[in-house]
């Protein structure tokens, strides 16, 4: 399962046809008031993990080599301080079971249209290692599994999207990398995003401080695999396959759709605008005073305009009367 050879074709996305990144929550403080834009969906089509009960209940561990009836467990998986660390020994048999790998799988959901996403948030900088998300994963076990993966590769310092069959990446080279310059810096945060729609596949990572520009944003098409799992995966990507691998996740999300973005406007004497996408039309908007929520109330939609020049909904309120946590529901 050498997957230094990424297999599916893509281009990087101009500048301005980016899409904007992906926010579940965050704090915005402007004129004095704070807003906390927040997005809801279906729960039975999201899953969410911020690891704070410090326990992987809901995923399946995923330990190839180990499960081989002659070789002991290689992975260790470890929840602490509210992020998922998975690490595994060295392969102990390269040549036959390949090299080290590990990963945790949700096997509660089957995507077919998915939007995945994990903040890696430490790893050790001495290995040549990839980590990264599994998307429509099938079968998965030793010499089995197939699907996909998006990772970022420390040895070759990019992001790759790989197709694989029975743990091996299938069709030879031919894909070409998203990034070969993309170096991620110890001790910072980093946000991974793994998407597909149809036969569309895209990647994209930010530094966790700044959620609206990525640094790489990548899209591609394969057909091979309609639908599976999502997770997370780790494995050493070294030229001889002989090191260990280490990693450490937090905050890890997933739907069936790319969540539509709230914006907050300061239009100055106290008036804030609320924005989303048009193409979040089924979405609505609600508002709450406290958090956490006892109830959401859905805003006024009378005070809602769509504006088609810009393509974006837009709802205006006084920010002067104090806090007010607004967020995206879907029915």
């Amino acid at each position: 399962m050498h997957m230094g050879l990424p297999v599916i074709v893509f281009h990087r996305a101009a500048r301005n046809e980016r899409p904007a990144g992906v926010v579940r929550s965050w704090t915005i403080i402007l004129a004095g008031v704070t807003a906390v834009l927040l997005l809801a969906s279906r729960a039975a089509f999201a899953q969410t993990d911020n690891f704070d009960d410090n326990n992987d209940v809901g995923w399946t561990r995923y330990d190839p080599i180990g499960s081989h009836p002659q070789i002991p467990d290689q992975a260790t998986f470890t929840v602490a301080n509210g992020a998922y660390r998975i690490q595994t020994a060295a392969s102990p048999l390269p040549d036959t079971v390949g090299p080290a790998r590990a990963g945790a799988i949700r096997t509660d959901v089957n995507y077919t249209d998915f939007y995945a996403t994990v903040d890696l948030v430490d790893w050790d900088e001495t290995l040549q290692q990839s980590v990264g998300i599994l998307a429509r994963i099938k079968e998965p076990g030793l010499g089995m599994t197939d699907g996909y993966v998006m990772t970022y590769n420390f040895r070759g310092q990019d992001i790759d999207i790989t197709r694989f069959t029975d743990e091996d990446p299938s069709g030879g080279n031919l894909a070409l990398s998203g990034e070969d310059n993309l170096i991620l810096e110890k001790g910072k945060k980093y946000r991974l995003v793994f998407w597909g729609k149809g036969t569309e596949l895209g990647a994209r990572v930010y530094d966790l401080a700044n959620l609206d520009t990525p640094l790489v944003d990548c899209v591609g098409s394969d057909s091979t695999y309609p639908n599976g799992f999502c997770g997370l995966l780790v494995y050493d990507n070294s030229s001889a396959a002989t090191m260990r691998t280490d990693a450490t996740f937090d905050n890890y999300f997933a739907v069936t759709e790319e969540p539509p973005k709230l914006q907050i406007v300061d239009l100055g004497f106290g008036l804030l605008n609320i924005q989303w996408p048009g193409k979040a039309a089924n979405f609505k908007l609600e508002s709450t005073e406290t958090m956490p929520a006892g109830t959401w109330t859905p805003v006024n939609e009378n005070f809602v305009e769509y504006f088609p020049e810009l393509d974006k909904f837009i709802y205006q309120f006084d920010g002067s009367v104090g806090n007010q946590f607004f967020r995206l529901k879907k029915p």
